[in-house]
């Protein structure tokens, strides 16, 4: 098949076709240009044609930069750690119904303690397509494509991974981990981990207090602000150096871990002026308010018993508090630091988080395995859902749901659908939301074309199944068709040639019989193997004879060759070249004018490629007549002595060329 990536008529007039002709292979080879079915459908010549914009695409709505058409968001989804299954419930806030379950431990990488092993923290990207959740026991972090709801990636960052917080942006994930002394059962140290999203690996390892636990990062990204449980003490780190920044105390430092007293739980206002942390002193259980600017503590808001999570709305009204000992949740005013309403929840909240759109709140309660759903305009229950064993979702584990991705829809048309070879077809892309395209015209995964409207010349006769690989940044469409590439032949009851045993350079005549008064295709084929030398390959012809007749095509193949030219010299040389689809690099020609040429073939070979192979196949048409008897003849001169395979019709014989003979003059007598 040859691909043609100009816009010319595919049939060459004489003048180019002798510029070409040189390309011409040993036999003579072509078919005739007619079709059949090649009305012109629509006024342009094209079947199913539209307007097309002037970017080239049909209906091609403009897609922004995030990738995303008309991407407000319309719905929310709740993400709830089940740590004794090790699963994720979606919920959709629209409906309250659990919409998937997910496995963290489907995808094991470098982990070596079993995958998502209790999952604990929760973290959505703003854009709402990927949720990262940490495992605890596992020390890794899971990462959740929320379009096919599956883990695609598994972040091993050591220690006991548990809060996990994602900036602005959605490029960074920030993860608290500690490090445990098992003979004291006491934490040693911890440490922030920066997971960078595009890569889903650690780019940055940061040291903290000792147990960290719940994470923050400002408005602008560029702090993140870790709680410290065993220290009672609040982290900052510069997102820009990837280092300490400093250290705010919470409380008086002391910390009974038996009794679940210090620090655990942060958020921060959308404005980032004030964080709120959550501590439980000596059962005295309170929110902490500290100004960021002046990083001290300025006020301190009384709440239920071993407050946990904690959540801001979006406009940093009003602070939510989890109390899990209290099985409560304190909803504080932040513009006058008072509890303004407690509302009873199932037992045992610990993760707590605000819809986007600020009109539900979410508890995980791990002691019921429930979540409950509150009304914030009344402050009350008015829903409990079912999800999984020993809930936690410690974070903002609520997300936007993720806008319609907008994928690429594959379409075209072609002038003709079918045709006697050799014809060329015209294929018009009329894909949408497309960036770019490929073409396939065998359907055989080697790309011919990138162009947008490309021209294709059949050459052997078959059907061919073209496929129409629409992208863009999004993904691919892909869609088919069937070209029929016709034999013109027609059915021949028997040929034979002679002489039987022909040697190279002999004339084989060939004669047979098929229906009166028709034309029939006679196909020529050999190969050649050649050795590559310094990564090419050459391969010469001598006394080319394109003799009279109707049609003389030809095709060349090298496979295993990155590249094919074809040099032919009547009077001039003139080369045609082409690259190779795949490792097969392909030169053809049709409309061959008769006469005596010189060949040759070269190219670089592909990588380590010792031997190209070589396959020649030239056709001309002849005339049947009104007997139904048809003679042929072929000069074997440029062909290589061994198997050379003629196709007249439906009946193909192998034939053996022999090598030519060399007389020996008679010996002289003394």
């Amino acid at each position: 098949m040859k691909h043609i990536s100009t816009k010319t008529k595919c049939s060459i007039a004489l003048a180019l076709t002798i510029h070409f002709l040189l390309l011409i292979l040993i036999s003579p080879t072509t078919l005739a240009t007619s079709t059949q079915n090649s009305s012109i459908i629509g006024p342009d010549g094209y079947q199913n044609s539209s307007i097309i914009g002037p970017d080239g695409y049909q209906n091609s709505s403009i897609i922004g930069p995030d990738g995303y058409q008309n991407s407000s968001i319309t719905g929310s989804y709740a993400y709830i750690t089940s740590s004794d299954t090790d699963t994720v419930a979606i919920i959709d806030t629209l409906t309250d119904n659990v919409t998937n379950i997910v496995d963290t431990e489907t995808f094991t990488s470098t982990d070596i303690r079993n995958g998502g092993d209790s999952p604990f923290g929760v973290a959505v990207t703003p854009n709402g397509t990927e949720v990262y959740v940490t495992n605890t026991n596992s020390g890794t972090v899971s990462v959740i494509d929320k379009v096919t709801n599956s883990v695609v990636a598994i972040v091993d960052v050591k220690g006991y991974a548990r809060g996990i917080a994602v900036n602005p942006t959605g490029t960074k994930v920030y993860v608290a981990s500690d490090f445990m002394d098992y003979d004291s059962e006491r934490a040693t140290h911890g440490i922030v981990s920066e997971i960078d999203t595009a890569t889903k690996t650690v780019t940055a390892t940061i040291k903290v207090g000792v147990s960290p636990y719940g994470v923050a990062v400002s408005p602008n990204g560029t702090e993140v602000y870790v709680v410290n449980r065993d220290s009672s003490t609040i982290s900052i780190v510069d997102t820009t150096t990837k280092k300490f920044k400093a250290t705010i105390p919470v409380g008086d430092g002391d910390y009974y871990p038996y009794n679940n007293e210090g620090p655990t739980g942060v958020a921060i206002a959308p404005d980032g002026k004030n964080l709120y942390v959550t501590r439980d002193v000596y059962g005295n259980a309170a929110v902490f308010v500290i100004n960021t600017t002046t990083e001290t503590i300025t006020a301190i808001i009384k709440v239920g018993t071993e407050p946990n999570g904690i959540a801001v709305n979006s406009d940093g009204t009003k602070v939510y508090v989890a109390n899990s000992g209290s099985s409560t949740v304190s909803v504080i005013d932040t513009s006058t630091n008072n509890v303004t309403a407690t509302v009873n929840v199932g037992k045992g909240p610990y993760g707590i988080a605000v819809t986007p759109d600020g009109t539900k709140v979410y508890t995980t309660n791990y002691r019921d395995n429930t979540v409950s759903v509150i009304d914030t305009s009344t402050n009350t229950v008015i829903n409990t859902v079912n999800a999984g064993s020993r809930p936690y979702s410690f974070g903002q584990f609520i997300g936007p749901a993720p806008a319609n991705l907008i994928l690429p829809v594959a379409n075209f048309s072609s002038n003709v659908t079918e045709g006697y070879v050799p014809f060329c077809v015209q294929f018009r892309d009329l894909s949408e939301n497309a960036t770019s395209v490929s073409w396939d015209f065998e359907n055989d995964g080697v790309i011919n074309s990138t162009d947008r409207n490309p021209i294709h010349e059949y050459i052997v006769p078959g059907n061919y199944t073209v496929n129409l690989t629409a992208i863009n940044e999004n993904g691919t469409n892909s869609t088919f068709a069937t070209i029929n590439a016709l034999d013109k032949s027609v059915p021949v009851s028997h040929w034979e040639f002679h002489p039987e045993e022909p040697v190279s350079g002999d004339i084989l005549y060939i004669n047979g019989s098929a229906f009166p008064g028709n034309k029939v295709d006679v196909f020529a084929t050999f190969e050649k193997t050649v050795p590559v030398s310094m990564g090419r390959y050459e391969y010469s012809l001598e006394d080319i004879v394109i003799p009279e007749g109707s049609n003389n095509s030809y095709k060349v193949e090298a496979q295993g060759a990155k590249n094919l030219n074809v040099r032919v010299k009547m009077i001039l040389w003139v080369t045609k070249s082409s690259k190779a689809s795949g490792n097969t690099a392909t030169v053809s020609q049709s409309n061959v004018p008769p006469g005596n040429y010189k060949m040759r073939i070269d190219g670089n070979a592909g990588e380590g490629v010792s031997e190209v192979n070589l396959k020649v196949t030239a056709s001309q048409e002849t005339n049947i007549d009104s007997n139904g008897n048809f003679n042929y003849s072929y000069n074997t001169t440029a062909i290589p002595p061994g198997i050379f395979k003629i196709k007249i019709g439906n009946i193909t014989k192998e034939i053996t060329i022999k090598p030519e003979k060399i007389e020996q003059s008679a010996p002289v007598l003394q």
